[in-house]
C-alpha cells in the first residue's frame, strides 16, 4: 500500500498542476454543502453528533460550517479537512465504522496533505504542517493530537517535507 501511495502522489505530482487555489474550488470538491457561519455553535444540541470541528452531521443532511472569521488560508485547509471527513463518511470507510475518533483525524489530515501535494500548493502545505505539528505535541488534545503524531511519523509526511524543502 505504501508503493501505491508513492506512485499516486509522484504521478500526480507530474500530472497536477499548480493552479491558483480558492474558496470557491475547494467548496466544489464537497460532496455536502459547505457553509460560513459567524459563530460556531460546536454542541448544538439539536441531536446531532458533531464529527471534527466544524462538520455537522444533522438529523437530515450533511454540511460542513465553517467559522468566517478565519484567514483564507484557514478556511481552505479547513474545508479540506471537513471534506475528508465527508467523503470517510459517504464512501463508509473503515475509520467510520471504529467507534475512536483518531483514525477519522488521521484520514481528514491525510487527506489534506495528498490533496495539498497533489495540486503543489506549497504555502498552504506548509501552513498544515506548522499546524499539525503543533497539534500533534498538544497533550491535552486528545484525539487530534494522537492523530496528528501519527501522520508525522508516516511516509506521507516525509513527502510533504520533501516537497516544501525543494530538496
Amino acid at each position: 500500500m505504501k508503493n501505491k501511495l508513492k506512485i499516486f502522489l509522484f504521478l500526480m505530482l507530474i500530472i497536477g498542476g499548480c493552479k491558483k487555489v480558492t474558496i470557491k474550488s475547494i467548496k466544489k470538491l464537497s460532496p455536502v454543502p459547505v457553509y460560513f457561519i459567524s459563530n460556531i455553535d460546536k454542541n448544538p444540541g439539536d441531536g446531532s453528533r458533531t464529527i471534527g470541528q466544524f462538520f455537522y452531521r444533522g438529523t437530515d443532511a450533511l454540511q460542513i460550517r465553517i467559522e468566517e472569521h478565519m484567514s483564507v488560508s484557514s478556511k481552505i485547509r479547513c474545508i479540506l479537512h471537513e471534506v475528508g471527513h465527508a467523503k470517510c463518511l459517504i464512501e463508509k470507510c473503515e475509520c467510520y465504522s471504529n467507534s475512536e475518533e483518531p483514525p477519522r483525524e488521521e484520514h481528514a489530515y491525510r487527506y489534506v496533505l495528498i490533496w495539498l501535494l497533489i495540486h503543489q500548493q506549497k504555502d498552504l502545505l506548509i501552513d498544515e504542517m506548522i499546524k499539525l505539528r503543533t497539534t500533534s505535541e498538544d497533550e491535552k488534545l486528545k484525539i487530534h493530537g494522537p492523530a496528528a503524531a501519527t501522520v508525522r511519523r508516516s511516509g506521507l509526511w516525509r513527502t510533504c517535507k520533501y516537497f516544501v524543502s525543494g530538496k
